[in-house]
Order: structure tokens, then sequence, then C-alpha cells
């Protein structure tokens, strides 16, 4: 069995208003990791790190 971290990716981006808004929540939290407000984990890095690859164009094959 494989198992692989997605992102509902479509869902996210009508959450957030768009692609735009999404990345400006994602650039906020990144502060907010530097800044220390937020504790850093390894699930979110993984989520930051599968963002990239979504907002580069990447898309899990199905």
């Amino acid at each position: 069995m494989r198992t692989e971290k997605r992102l509902v990716w479509d869902s996210l981006v009508s959450v957030y208003g768009g692609e735009g808004h999404l990345a400006e929540a994602v650039a906020s939290l990144r502060q907010s990791l530097q800044e220390e407000t937020v504790e850093p984990t390894a699930d979110l890095a993984a989520a930051l790190e599968l963002y990239a690859k979504y907002a580069a164009g990447w898309r899990p094959e199905f």
C-alpha cells in the first residue's frame, strides 16, 4: 500500500477567493513561522512544501 499527501487545491482556491488570496494567506503563515508566533511542525512543513508544488502547477497523477 502506498500513501500520498494531496491538497484539495480547487477547494482551497475557492475558499480563499482565488490563488492570489491563498498565496497571501500562505505568505502570512510563513511570516508567522519566522516570527515564531506559530509553532512549526512536520505536518505544517510538509503542507507548505506541497503548496509550493501545487502553486507551481504540479498536480498528482491519478
